[in-house]
């Protein structure tokens, strides 16, 4: 056992620390196959930035090199214009919706959010009560972007899925109550429908649609209007939790 083992660590400690050069003069095959792994070992965030660019340089081609080296460039930090330029080259290319979502990330943590919501529209999928979540990313998005037509277009499909969702299972249309403790699948459904209403009604609010907003924040959480959650910062007066999660 001790002798296979061995060998795993050495491979590991030659593919993640020998010289690039040596690496480099490898048939492209096997540089691939290093590039993959370098990339499925190596961490978000700046700690993996190092393998992320080891992992490009020996394989130009892969759209997960580009992927993490765009992720965790951005992270680093030390050469923002060189992530981001990955970052764009990389949405380009890709019709993976996880990519999109990490490339989407990067650029929200470089202060260019608007960047990434192309990429998000693309990827995004059909409308269904299993692909809720891309469709929420992109309504999110959009409100940031002020693209507020389009943005609550997105939010009311959103709603009408959990409603679905809630309706499929034969469940009680009904707020969540006090207990925001999901510990049930019907306490779960609930509680993301409730969500997805107070978000549709503070973009409502930011839209000066007063009256909408206040049916949907009441059919959101029963009397309990004070605390209506969203992501989204609404006009002044109208209490807002903005920790709200989709």
């Amino acid at each position: 056992v001790a002798v296979p083992l061995m060998l795993v660590i050495f491979y590991f400690a030659t593919v993640q620390w020998a010289p690039i050069e040596a690496l480099m003069a490898l048939p492209q095959g096997v540089r691939n196959t290093i590039s993959h792994e370098l990339v499925a070992s190596a961490n978000f965030g700046a700690k993996g930035f190092s393998l992320a660019r080891r992992a490009l340089k020996l394989n130009p081609a892969s759209e997960a090199a580009w992927m993490m080296y765009c992720s965790t460039g951005v992270s680093d930090g030390k050469d923002m214009e060189g992530a981001l330029k990955a970052c764009s080259h990389v949405a380009s290319m890709t019709d993976n919706l996880f990519y999109a979502q990490v490339i989407a990330e990067a650029y929200e943590e470089a202060h260019r959010p608007c960047d990434g919501l192309p990429l998000l529209k693309k990827t995004m999928g059909e409308e269904g009560v299993s692909n809720i979540s891309p469709v929420f990313s992109v309504g999110r998005l959009e409100v940031t972007c002020g693209e507020m037509e389009n943005a609550e277009m997105h939010l009311r499909t959103v709603v009408r899925l959990r409603e679905d969702g809630l309706r499929s299972n034969n469940w009680e249309d009904r707020p969540p109550g006090a207990n925001r403790d999901p510990d049930t699948y019907e306490k779960l459904f609930r509680l993301n429908l409730s969500e997805a209403r107070q978000n549709l009604s503070a973009l409502l609010t930011l839209r000066h649609r007063d009256e909408e907003a206040f049916h949907l924040c009441r059919a959101a959480l029963g009397t309990e209007l004070k605390l209506c959650s969203c992501r989204f910062k609404p006009r002044e007066g109208v209490a807002c939790d903005s920790s709200a999660k989709e």
